[in-house]
């Protein structure tokens, strides 16, 4: 058989890899810092609904980081397919939802080797529902792994 390796692409030992806008590695992923440094740059408030969902676009690809994302991002969505009207609650939203991409945006990965439980806590509230899966170590090591909210 041959074997044909590019440069560029081939890595040898690393502690984290970049796999399509994700940082994996031993411990977790967390997105990329460009995608971040993407979102916070979006103007405020959006200039046309393309704008718009140019920037839910990216905010959705940081979904899986973000606690109560359908929660923070109703606001934005309701302005998509309709009469374009920018709401002070629309430029609310984007501001937390910029915020929340800044905060702890790390996703632990699960140590199955452990004998911590798997916990999956639920909520909903009138307009969305959601969950996160975590691992249940002592504290401080307590790391989440998953985290999703969908509007009902």
């Amino acid at each position: 058989a041959h074997l044909v390796v590019s440069g560029a692409k081939f890595i040898v030992i690393t502690d984290e890899l970049d796999i399509t806008g994700i940082k994996v590695g031993f411990n977790g992923k967390r997105p990329d810092p460009s995608k971040i440094d993407k979102l916070q740059a979006w103007e405020n408030p959006c200039s046309s609904q393309s704008s718009l969902r140019g920037f839910l676009g990216i905010a959705n690809f940081l979904r899986p980081f973000i606690p109560n994302f359908a929660t923070i991002d109703a606001p934005l969505r309701q302005l998509v397919g309709k009469k374009w009207k920018w709401s002070p609650e629309a430029s609310k939203a984007m501001v937390e939802l910029k915020q929340a991409a800044l905060g702890r945006n790390f996703l632990g990965a699960i140590d199955y080797q452990s004998d911590a439980d798997l916990v999956l806590s639920v909520d909903s509230s009138q307009i969305a529902a959601g969950f996160v899966l975590y691992q249940q170590f002592p504290a401080p090591k307590g790391k989440s792994s998953f985290f999703m909210t969908q509007l009902l």
